[in-house]
C-alpha cells in the first residue's frame, strides 16, 4: 500500500511525463524545417506575374536579383504548417497549403498572426501557380474572405 506521499509523488512523476510526452508531440507535429523552403519555387502574385525563386539557407535569389532571409520560427494552425521569416526588415509567413510541402503561400504578415496578412505570393515546387485558382482553392486554409 502506498502512503499519502508516494501516490503525490508517482501522481506528479506521471503528470510530468505526460506534460513532456504532449510537448515533443507538437514539436513532431510542427514537422518544418528550413530545408522544407530551400530549392527551385515557381511563383505567382497577384498581378499575375510569374517568377521563379531560389531558397538557399540564408538567401534566396528571385529572377537574377539575390535577397537575404532569416527563418525566425515556425507553427501549426488551422491545420497549416508555416515557417515565420524576415526578409529585409519585414515579417512574412512561409505557409505550407499541403501536407507534402510543394505548395507555400508567402504571406505579409499583419502583426502577431502569422496566417493573417497579404498573400504576397503563391508558391509551388511542381507547376506554375495560378493566383486566382489558389486562392479560391485554399481560402478556407488561409482564411481570405
Amino acid at each position: 500500500m502506498f502512503t499519502w506521499r508516494e501516490f503525490i509523488m508517482k501522481k506528479r512523476t506521471l503528470l510530468l511525463v505526460i506534460s513532456l510526452g504532449l510537448a515533443l508531440l507538437v514539436l513532431a507535429a510542427c514537422g518544418l524545417k528550413k530545408a522544407d523552403l530551400q530549392g527551385k519555387w515557381y511563383v505567382q502574385d497577384a498581378t499575375g506575374q510569374n517568377a521563379t525563386i531560389n531558397f538557399s539557407d540564408k538567401s534566396f535569389t528571385m529572377d537574377g536579383d539575390k535577397q537575404g532571409y532569416k527563418v525566425t520560427g515556425k507553427g501549426f494552425e488551422n491545420s497549416v504548417r508555416y515557417l515565420l521569416v524576415k526578409i529585409d526588415g519585414d515579417d512574412y509567413t512561409v505557409a505550407f497549403l499541403e501536407k507534402d510541402k510543394k505548395t507555400a503561400a508567402l504571406i505579409k504578415t499583419d502583426g502577431d498572426k502569422p496566417l493573417k496578412g497579404r498573400i504576397a505570393l503563391f508558391l509551388s515546387k511542381s507547376e506554375k501557380p495560378d493566383y486566382e485558382k489558389y486562392a479560391k482553392k485554399y481560402k478556407d486554409k488561409l482564411g481570405i474572405v
